[in-house]
């Protein structure tokens, strides 16, 4: 943990009148948004290796876990939904982020990186410099920019205009950036457009030929290749067998509140 990270949530803790984040009883960092909390969940992601190789952790994905105001759990998905209007949209979605951020990088053993959603709606929603304000929340924690990779929504044909505009803001503002393909010839438009540091690829959707073409692709350009939602060995095998490098799943190990937890269950 930084000595900036230290100090603000040491800040959290002295203040529990503040309406935005506070600390629980048992030290997890928590959002307040629209009468909900959000809290973190982890899930590793490891390098992808023969079958008995020992699965080395190199990031975590953050999730979030929202709690009603009376205790009961949300989807996040309908806390998103209350989000009307843009302004709270951008609004929640940073907060996530900073709650993600505090909670992850307040485990000082971690080098791994983290990985970060946006909401679909932000795309279109912030008209410019994507990644400007949450780069400032880092450098005023004193976090590396380059430890968080920042996950955008899956592609589609209609946006990869907007998809690319995205993508090149928050590479310029020091972020690294996946892209979630879930049609290879979608994935490799974008590619041709402009390079990405992580490709995602929902291992549901591996059955759908043209992914060894575009994971080629990928990985002329460096890209690692990531083969997510891997629930059991023949998809694991097949993930290796197209060339992807990363991957995660229930196989690894399920999302667990802590970090390192969750690599220890891995």
């Amino acid at each position: 943990m930084t000595a900036a990270v230290r100090a603000y949530i040491d800040s959290l803790a002295r203040d529990p009148l503040r309406d935005d984040l506070r600390v629980t009883a048992g030290g997890r960092i928590v959002g307040r948004f629209l009468r909900a909390e959000i809290d973190s969940a982890f899930q590793p992601v490891a390098e992808l290796a023969a079958a008995g190789t020992a699965a080395r952790i190199v990031a975590f994905q953050a999730l979030a876990r929202v709690h009603s105001e009376t205790g009961a759990e949300l989807s996040p998905w309908n806390l998103f939904t209350r989000a009307a209007s843009d302004d709270d949209l951008v609004l929640l979605d940073r907060r996530c982020r900073v709650v993600h951020t505090l909670n992850f990088f307040s485990t000082p053993e971690l080098e791994s990186d983290l990985l970060l959603n946006v909401h679909d709606r932000l795309l279109s929603a912030v008209t410019s410099d994507h990644g400007r304000a949450f780069r400032r929340v880092l450098d005023g924690l004193a976090i590396p920019v380059r430890r968080v990779v920042i996950i955008l929504p899956p592609l589609t044909a209609e946006r990869l205009d907007l998809h690319s505009n995205v993508l090149a803001s928050f590479r310029l503002n020091g972020f690294r950036v996946a892209v979630t393909g879930d049609q290879p010839l979608e994935l490799r438009a974008l590619l041709a457009r402009i390079p990405t540091d992580i490709v995602r690829i929902d291992a549901r959707h591996l059955t759908r030929s043209g992914w060894a073409e575009a994971i080629d692709e990928a990985r002329r350009q460096q890209a690692q290749v990531h083969v997510t939602r891997v629930e059991d060995d023949a998809t694991q095998r097949h993930a290796l067998a197209l060339g992807a490098t990363h991957w995660q799943g229930w196989l690894l190990a399920r999302p667990a509140a802590h970090a390192m937890a969750a690599s220890v269950a891995a």
